[in-house]
């Protein structure tokens, strides 16, 4: 019997939502683009600095570790990327990432404001908002073909690569810039808030995010 998988479950630090596909999967993919979109609802935070994110960096190797206890903890593939120097988005440029992804879409309730209400239908998470995302971290490791070169000869060998993704579980809009115990902790002072009359009609997925065992997410 295969082990039952682990989760470390938690909340990133606020930060700038990008590549937002809350409400709809990312399906399509621009005219002429050299990726594949995955079908997966999902959301990028960015963050100016990598100090933000330390805890959270340490939070997930002591996990790995706890999965894989005899691997080296530097070696391990984060979802926490950090983009070149060069990249054709100026914007983007020295920029860390987050991405979290689910394949069910996020339940209204777990769509919240900062005090932990629901949001409204009319209300949208959408890139440039500021946001805080709550996350369940899955292990994954798997063996991959590498070229190592001797004297004049280039041979491939296996390796194992060990990793983990990010599950979406939750989205709370701390700032909107773009167009009882609630699981979320203590509310952010001054940020964005439900208007109190608001009734939400927007329709919800049949359930949470569910892991299916088999590394995809």
């Amino acid at each position: 019997m295969a082990a039952k998988k682990t989760y470390l479950n938690f909340i990133l630090p606020v930060g700038t939502a990008a590549f937002a596909h809350v409400y709809k999967p990312d399906d399509k993919a621009p005219d002429g683009a050299s990726w594949k979109p995955d079908g997966k609802f999902k959301i990028t935070t960015i963050y100016d600095t990598d100090e933000v994110l330390e805890e959270i960096r340490a939070s997930l190797v002591k996990f790995m570790m706890g999965v894989y206890p005899n691997t080296p903890a530097d070696t391990f593939l984060l979802p926490i990327t950090q983009v070149p120097g060069d990249d054709k988005k100026a914007d983007l440029r020295g920029k860390f990432l987050v991405i979290a992804k689910t394949k069910n879409m996020v339940e209204a309730k777990n769509l919240v404001d900062s005090r932990g209400k629901p949001l409204p239908a009319s209300v949208l998470i959408k890139s440039g908002d500021l946001v805080r995302v709550k996350v369940s971290a899955s292990s994954w490791d798997k063996t991959e073909k590498v070229k190592i070169k001797e004297g004049n000869k280039v041979r491939e060998v296996d390796e194992q690569v060990f990793g983990c993704n990010l599950y979406l579980n939750g989205i709370q809009l701390i700032e909107k810039r773009a167009g009882g115990d609630n699981g979320w902790g203590d509310a952010v002072e001054g940020g964005y808030e439900s208007p109190a009359e608001a009734n939400d009609t927007r329709k919800e997925a049949a359930g949470a995010p569910v892991d299916d065992g088999n590394g995809d997410f």
